[in-house]
């Protein structure tokens, strides 16, 4: 521009070339300021995609560390479910007449549960809570369990604690936690007699009522060694005898259902 100055004597073409020369400067200014911003913003995104990648490897470091601790907690959960599972068959291996009770006692309640439409979690509960809920008995002597006819007061008092005792078998297991109510409560009755806390309807937990039905439906249609064992109209028979006193209506009738019974 200079140089123009100086050769150009015509002012107005010398005119054009000062405003053509400052548009250029100041549009070659405001082009390296984009590119340097452009520079910049991308030095920035390189430095934070570094940092997150490192973030989220350490994010995923952590989530590998934490699966393996929860892999080892199921595993120590299941080795202590079938340890107790275990303990429950054992039980019940000492006494041909009641060999497979809780499983069958177990199958009923979940069909219960199904009919009734529980959610999955509870459907899981039921079970679970059925095939332990007479672990108590692992505490009653053999002369009590297995005799032949009916007990005296003494060992009726000693049998009807195995209630109590299955919930404190089971109170040091964390996976047996949420269903401790249903071992103690399943031999509650509707109506307010039963043992061992002599809790009256809706004060007895919905699925120990469950429970409670489908024990007594086994224990009707299985041999004892003091009775014969009955047939399944028969048990229903009992439960519409039942209905309100030693059990929950609406459980009852939808057990009926359950094996279109009238």
């Amino acid at each position: 521009m200079i140089g123009i100055s100086y050769l150009q004597t015509d002012l107005d073409v010398l005119k054009g070339n000062y405003i053509n020369g400052t548009i250029l400067m100041v549009f070659a200014w405001f082009l390296s300021y984009t590119l340097y911003k452009m520079k910049i913003q991308d030095l920035i995104s390189q430095k934070t995609i570094q940092q997150k990648t490192k973030e989220v490897e350490e994010y995923n470091n952590d989530l590998i560390v934490t699966n393996n601790r929860l892999e080892e907690s199921l595993q120590a959960l299941d080795e202590s479910q079938n340890v107790i599972f275990s303990l429950a068959s054992a039980l019940e291996s000492k006494d041909t007449y009641t060999r497979g009770h809780s499983e069958r006692v177990a199958n009923y309640a979940l069909q219960l549960a199904q009919a009734l439409k529980l959610s999955v979690p509870e459907q899981q509960t039921v079970w679970r809570a059925a095939q332990l809920h007479d672990i108590g008995k692992i505490g009653i002597p053999d002369s009590i369990l297995n005799k032949p006819g009916k007990l005296n007061n003494k060992e009726w008092e000693i049998m009807r604690s195995h209630p109590e005792m299955g919930e404190t078998i089971c109170s040091t297991l964390s996976f047996a936690r949420d269903f401790l109510p249903l071992i103690r409560h399943h031999h509650e009755r509707f109506d307010g007699t039963g043992y061992p806390d002599a809790l009256r309807g809706e004060a007895i937990p919905f699925l120990a009522r469950i429970i409670t039905v489908a024990d007594a439906v086994d224990a009707i249609t299985s041999q004892r060694s003091y009775r014969p064992s009955r047939t399944i109209d028969y048990a229903l028979e009992e439960l519409v005898n039942g209905k309100g006193s030693q059990f929950d209506p609406v459980i009852v009738q939808a057990f009926i259902e359950l094996f279109n019974y009238s």
